[in-house]
């Protein structure tokens, strides 16, 4: 080879060494924007990520009693008559909104392979979860409870409470995931829901729940629900009106169940441009007897929501 077509040789190759390493540049630039636009902007996607709707998937269970230790004793299993007085007992202090009695009550049966009990278990630590202002403390009592809720579901996947616990939990459990997580779970959020409505159509929490689901995937903003198309294959859809159904037929199942179900109700209304629908349920909002902080909460948005309803003519 000639020194002429040895140079010409070297230049070519120098070339395409030049070449490539910048392709390989704009490669590496164009990655990194695109994964500071999903990374970035989708984490403003409202639906089940970190920027949570101002009300709960269920009540908050209010409580005075102090936290102690998460750490389990050796589990019992109840027999025969055992594990119908457990449950029993546990509903009554459930309803008694004793949130700290009911976690001592169960956790030494954490390993029970009672379905019932161990969801009631999973519940009682998320409501447990609620109590605490202590970041660590909650993330750690939120993903203990999601174990145990997923548990129940492979111990019984006929329980609709074991669905509807699971859905709740991967909920909760979002506020300490990444959002591409949370985005991945919105979805068996939305099926487990589904399910538990699915097994026991009376159900008025699963109802709500759902609603809830739709109302805040409908109220995403343009910007929002073009960034979850990039996200998502198929972004989720929904409508003030398939929210609004669920809302109303939750009422109808169990009336007056919960205060924010009436909020939700107002609010939908509010959306479609009914007013006077609106301001009725609003007001039941604000009217509810309720102590919980789901309750207080009601009625302090249905207080500045009717503010904005011209008064009927």
């Amino acid at each position: 080879m000639t020194s002429a077509a040895s140079s010409r040789v070297q230049f070519m190759l120098t070339t395409a060494r030049q070449m490539s390493f910048r392709m390989r540049q704009r490669a590496q630039q164009t990655r990194a924007k695109l994964g500071r636009f999903v990374e970035g902007e989708a984490s403003a996607v409202t639906m089940f990520l970190s920027a949570r709707p101002n009300y709960y998937l269920v009540p908050v269970l209010p409580s005075l009693a102090f936290f102690k230790s998460t750490s389990s004793p050796q589990s019992k299993e109840p027999e025969g008559n055992a594990e119908t007085n457990l449950i029993q007992e546990a509903d009554k202090l459930y309803d008694r909104l004793d949130t700290e009695q009911l976690y001592a009550l169960l956790m030494p049966y954490s390993q029970s392979e009672n379905a019932d009990i161990v969801w009631r278990l999973a519940r009682a630590m998320s409501d447990k979860a609620k109590l605490t202002d202590d970041k660590e403390v909650k993330k750690t009592l939120l993903f203990d409870a999601l174990k145990y809720a997923e548990r129940a579901l492979e111990l019984d996947d006929q329980n609709f409470a074991c669905h509807k616990w699971y859905a709740i939990l991967l909920h909760y459990v979002g506020e300490f995931q990444s959002t591409k997580q949370s985005i991945v779970n919105s979805y068996l959020i939305r099926d487990h829901f589904k399910k538990a409505i699915e097994l026991n159509p009376s159900d008025a929490t699963s109802i709500h729940s759902l609603g809830n689901w739709c109302y805040v995937v409908a109220d995403l903003p343009w910007y929002q629900r073009k960034i979850a198309s990039v996200v998502f294959a198929t972004p989720p859809t929904s409508s003030f009106e398939e929210a609004l159904g669920y809302f109303l037929q939750a009422e109808k199942v169990d009336p007056n169940f919960y205060s924010i179900n009436h909020l939700l109700i107002g609010k939908c209304h509010l959306k479609l441009n009914n007013p006077d629908l609106a301001r009725e349920f609003l007001s039941k909002a604000r009217d509810n007897k309720g102590k919980s902080v789901d309750d207080e909460k009601a009625r302090k948005e249905a207080v500045e929501l009717l503010k904005q309803i011209p008064q009927a003519s």
